[in-house]
């Protein structure tokens, strides 16, 4: 007989009681000849019981027979003069059970009707339908009123099962004038219906919120660094895209200010700025670019800051900027109190040059180095399609739960507008927010594709003012270079090459920030 599960059923204590096993492997061995005609099913649940909230069948069998149902009562059972049934262990109070014969009853009465109501059987269909109980450790010689001695097995009979399943089918298969044997077609349909195989795959939008608040999760993993950062004064922390050290720069800037101190937050970008500006809102922290930095520290008359803290430090490893980083901190750079966030691939190309005498100064101070090993912002598929088409270092993964599969298609520049509107109505189509999807190009939007789907999409070309609500409530644009340290659910990269079309490594700087702006989903339309 095919079971259904192929091993017993476990129940929640991860047990499966002995007197079940047991029948389990005498139905297991039963009607072996029958080539999938005779299926019992384990344990099966029964939400629709008209005596209880839920209940459970101990096993359900389906034949060319009918349908029957039986329950197990395995070890000592007893009744008493008021018909109240116990099971029985030894230095053990005896323990209340229903009377397993109107168990067994009632269960396939429920079943059936759940078939009937659901249309896998018709009440006009002569079909047997039958119950049964099983006593395998007791000789079961009670006569009653209640049962029949073909409906159940006891330990006697229970060598002999095969014997004791042919007789019950007999039992009830006769007990009508009539009935029809099931055919292959409809003992299949029985059993899908009671069991049901299916695979259903989570929907694209699922799979990006629950990303989305796993790498939320990874993220909080990142306190532990903080800790490292404020016992010590001066801190080159290092990291590829998505590791979080944007995260832990705000973090810090909040900290650091709790003690009263001038803390400064500098970047190169004026969107990093304003973003960061509007997500720290603790008192004392002035975020500022570079190139501000002396103006704005004059007009909020700071002498020097008490610490310093620098985002995307790879944009400042030059002579220029090292010197107005030198002079904004007490003790400067070389003696004052400073964290250096910065990136291992650098990012070079996109502001200034990237001078390694810099980077070989802070370490010559004996800045302590904290590497970020763990990325916190991308899936497994962008994570590894980044590194494996730029060979760039980002950190090893941090969930294990995957995400969508990076998608890809490679256009030529006559038909990019059209593969664009086909690729967002398809995101769209997926219950994907039109908030959570963002446009790269390395082109300004009116020179890019995506101003020509206006007349069809919402598209708001960010600039550096509405960087400070992202998300913002509609499709979004921008140009690659502006959106460095920042992020999106999703992205849509346009107009650019495929990296192996590159001639040198210096030209992968925009795919490298680029494809790791995303957090769930990437789509790339390569030229």
């Amino acid at each position: 007989m095919k079971m259904i599960p192929n091993n017993p059923k476990k129940r929640f204590d991860g047990k499966v009681l002995y007197g079940e096993l047991e029948v389990f492997k005498k139905l297991s061995q039963t009607f072996s000849h029958a080539n999938n005609e005779y299926i019992a099913f384990h344990s099966l649940n029964l939400p629709k019981h008209p005596k209880k909230r839920w209940s459970e069948i101990d096993f359900v069998i389906v034949c060319p027979y009918g349908i029957y149902t039986l329950e197990v009562k395995g070890g000592n059972i007893r009744c008493n003069k008021n018909s109240e049934w116990f099971s029985c262990k030894q230095g053990e109070q005896d323990r209340p059970i229903e009377n397993p014969f109107e168990q067994s009853q009632d269960a396939m009465q429920a079943l059936t009707n759940d078939l009937f109501d659901n249309g896998i059987l018709s009440k006009k269909d002569r079909i047997s339908i039958g119950f049964g109980v099983v006593f395998p450790h007791i000789n079961f010689t009670v006569k009653g009123e209640e049962w029949d001695q073909e409906t159940f097995c006891d330990h006697k009979e229970f060598g002999n099962f095969d014997s004791f399943l042919k007789k019950l089918f007999e039992y009830f298969f006769k007990k009508r004038n009539h009935n029809i044997k099931l055919t292959y077609e409809e003992i299949n349909n029985i059993a899908t219906y009671i069991r049901p195989r299916f695979e259903l795959l989570e929907n694209t939008s699922s799979k990006i919120s629950r990303i989305s608040n796993e790498l939320v999760s990874c993220t909080n993993d990142q306190y532990k660094f903080i800790d490292v950062m404020t016992s010590n004064e001066r801190i080159l922390c290092s990291g590829g895209a998505g590791t979080g050290k944007t995260f832990l720069a705000a973090e810090l800037a909040r900290r650091l200010s709790d003690d009263n101190k001038n803390i400064a937050l500098i970047c190169k970008s004026i969107w990093l700025k304003n973003y960061l500006d509007e997500v720290i809102t603790a008192p004392n922290v002035f975020v500022s670019t570079i190139d501000a930095a002396n103006v704005n520290r004059k007009r909020n008359g700071i002498d020097k800051y008490d610490s310093l803290i620098v985002d995307e430090g790879q944009d400042l490893f030059n002579l220029n900027d090292f010197e107005i980083l030198d002079s904004l901190v007490y003790g400067g750079l070389q003696q004052g109190k400073c964290c250096i966030f910065h990136d291992v691939n650098h990012q070079s190309g996109l502001f200034l040059s990237f001078d390694n005498d810099i980077l070989d100064c802070f370490k010559d101070y004996h800045y302590i180095n904290v590497p970020l090993v763990t990325n916190c912002r991308n899936s497994k598929p962008i994570l590894k399609k980044v590194q494996s088409l730029l060979l760039v270092d980002m950190g090893t993964e941090s969930i294990g739960g995957g995400g969508p599969k990076v998608r890809q298609i490679k256009v030529d520049s006559q038909t990019l507008e059209e593969v664009l509107e086909q690729e967002l109505k398809e995101l769209l189509s997926k219950d994907i927010s039109s908030n959570e999807i963002h446009i790269l190009s390395p082109l300004n939007f009116n020179d890019s594709a995506a101003s020509k789907l206006t007349g069809k999409y919402s598209i708001t070309e960010l600039d550096d003012y509405s960087v400070r609500s992202l998300p913002v409530a509609e499709l979004s644009f921008s140009e690659i270079k502006n959106f460095k340290g920042l992020e999106s659910d999703v992205i849509v990269l346009i107009e650019l090459p495929h990296p192996k079309d590159l001639r040198t490594e210096d030209e992968k700087v925009l795919h490298y920030v680029a494809m790791s702006r995303a957090r769930a989903l990437l789509s790339i339309i390569w030229n």
